[in-house]
């Protein structure tokens, strides 16, 4: 061995979620001589090289080892790559940050200023004021006195039933020429809202989307003058505030605030971290938005509402939804369903209680409002008869030190939902919003987006690979790599000549900074779908490529879905703690 040079070892860098290259867990990093049992990571080596890459598992072995193998043998060796830098973004990014060959229809005003049309709501709110509701409680994850089998009072829902028709008899017709025109509208926000945002809107234009789109940003949040004009120039896009009386500026009220304040009368609403992988404007012109005037999507889980929830809203028991909502997509024409929405604000406005009546812990908040206040309003709706699908990458993952819990998992990231044809429309990165920690090449970029799971024409469902946007470019006629795009319109906004100051502005607003890159370019974090099941929370996931539950899921399910909400509050009258 004289002569050869043996790579001094920098040390054991741990990753998060028990992923191959998942998230950096600076916390959990090791000296080169500590034993690295089973965890997930590499070993780091001199001159930014690593080996011994690896996610959970039966491993076990010493970085200082790992590094010196690399002086015989250093065919496993990777270096790390160079974050993004904005020399490298010129030289690698081929596509603008913008799409000027998507030119939006204007911006078109109604004759009605915002302070007329939340002076609406204002009204309804001075007049039926919910006051103080009596609720058994809140419900979590350990808590939940629905599944435990407890009821609302009766003077609880009788007050809550009195209050909701109270407001639906006291709103007022839908105002003619308040709202005109077709658009799309979004809820922005500061920094870590933006940057999604930004993928969002140059996705829509690159789809050939030519709605007007209005990007509503609560007080406080609202873009430096140079970022709102870089907004602006993607075409057709209004930056609007959500500056009105009485409005809670964070909170589940500003989605239905913006959907009701903006100023078209059919409104497709997006989430800013949703991306429209095609044109989502035939939307407004399918026989389900012809015939409803609303179409609406489902979530993963099944329905969670209190039991009374019919008798609070005031329709047929028969006519509550089997299933929950996903709000991250919403077709509304505010004409035809004036009532419902005015109800879905008043309901986003008192949003702690409703939140409470309507869902569990799962994705409690202004989600459900929409569907169910156009219910109560006996107004038409469509629902997706798809459940949604989820995008993701497939792993076997392991339990650390335990070869024996290695199994071939899939990993959604991304909640996709179909359009009426039943192919991927909506591309929802809800479970983690994208960033700016970047490589300097695509080459470098870990896409997300590797298997694609649940979606597909008609009941079945099928589990297909998109690696290299092969899958989404032959099958689904999208027409070019979408994640690729992303890679490059973020680069460009990371570059973009105004983005230093706006930076600098939201970090003296006490926005949280951006990380950024440390090794490789990670995974994000995902869902697994199998502990919500066996924890006894139902759901469309189950039975097709997402889960597939055997014999033990199902009983450990079965157990936790009845016996075990029934034993907590005797758990916690005798003291006892589990989970």
């Amino acid at each position: 061995m004289s002569g050869v040079h043996i790579p001094r070892c920098v040390g054991w860098r741990a990753t998060s979620y028990c992923q191959l290259l998942g998230a950096r867990q600076p916390a959990k990093d090791r000296s080169c001589d500590a034993l690295v049992r089973g965890e997930a990571g590499y070993c780091l080596c001199e001159g930014g090289v690593t080996v011994a890459r690896v996610g959970c598992g039966p491993h076990k072995f010493r970085c200082c080892d790992k590094c010196a193998e690399l002086a015989t043998d250093s065919s496993a060796a990777v270096k790390l790559p160079q974050p993004l830098t904005c020399t490298a973004a010129a030289a690698n990014v081929s596509a603008p940050a913008t799409a000027p060959s998507a030119v939006a229809a204007p911006i078109r005003a109604g004759n009605y200023s915002t302070a007329d049309v939340w002076g609406i709501v204002d009204s309804i709110l001075m007049k039926h004021g919910l006051g103080e509701v009596s609720l058994p409680g809140t419900r979590t994850h350990r808590s939940d006195w629905v599944m435990e089998g407890l009821r609302l009072p009766r003077r609880t829902v009788e007050q809550l039933a009195g209050a909701v028709a109270d407001v639906l008899a006291d709103v007022p017709p839908y105002p003619p020429g308040a709202f005109s025109g077709r658009g799309v509208v979004m809820v922005g926000g500061g920094l870590h809202y933006l940057i999604p945002a930004w993928a969002s809107l140059n996705v829509l234009r690159k789809s050939g989307c030519r709605l007007p789109v209005e990007v509503w940003f609560p007080v406080g949040e609202q873009p430096s003058r140079p970022a709102a004009a870089a907004l602006e120039g993607l075409g057709g896009v209004a930056v609007r505030s959500l500056d009105v009386a009485d409005l809670q500026q964070r909170g589940f009220a500003l989605k239905s605030a913006a959907l009701l304040l903006s100023s078209f009368q059919e409104v497709l609403f997006l989430d800013s971290d949703n991306l429209a992988v095609r044109d989502p404007s035939a939307l407004f012109e399918t026989p389900q938005y012809a015939a409803t005037g609303a179409l609406f999507w489902r979530d993963f889980w099944d329905r969670s509402s209190v039991p009374e929830i019919h008798e609070i809203l005031r329709f047929p028991k028969e006519r509550v939804p089997k299933v929950t909502f996903e709000s991250g997509q919403m077709l509304i024409d505010k004409a035809r369903h004036w009532r419902g929405l005015l109800l879905a604000v008043y309901m986003n406005v008192y949003g702690k209680t409703f939140a409470e009546l309507l869902s569990c812990y799962l994705g409690k908040g202004d989600k459900e409002t929409f569907a169910y206040g156009m219910l109560a309003a006996g107004e038409p709706l469509w629902v997706s008869p798809q459940p949604p699908a989820s995008a993701g990458v497939a792993q076997v993952l392991c339990e650390p030190g335990r070869a024996a819990s290695c199994r071939r998992q899939f990993m959604g990231n991304t909640m996709v939902q179909p359009g009426p044809d039943g192919l991927p429309l909506f591309f929802h990165a809800n479970y983690e919003k994208w960033d700016l920690a970047l490589p300097a090449s695509f080459d470098a970029y870990q896409r997300r987006w590797q298997v694609l799971a649940g979606v597909g024409p008609g009941p079945g469902t099928r589990l297909q690979d998109v690696v290299g946007g092969v899958f989404l470019n032959a099958s689904y006629g999208i027409g070019y790599d979408v994640e690729r795009h992303v890679f490059e319109v973020l680069a460009s906004l990371r570059c973009a000549p105004w983005f230093a100051s706006y930076y600098q502005l939201r970090l003296a607003l006490d926005d949280p900074p951006l990380p950024g890159l440390d090794g490789f370019h990670p995974l994000p974090n995902y869902i697994s779908f199998r502990p919500f099941y066996r924890l006894g929370w139902p759901g469309a996931y189950t039975g097709g490529a997402l889960f597939q539950p055997g014999l033990g899921d199902r009983l450990v399910h079965a157990y936790y879905r009845h016996l075990r909400w029934r034993l907590k509050p005797l758990e916690r009258r005798l003291g006892l703690k589990k989970k």
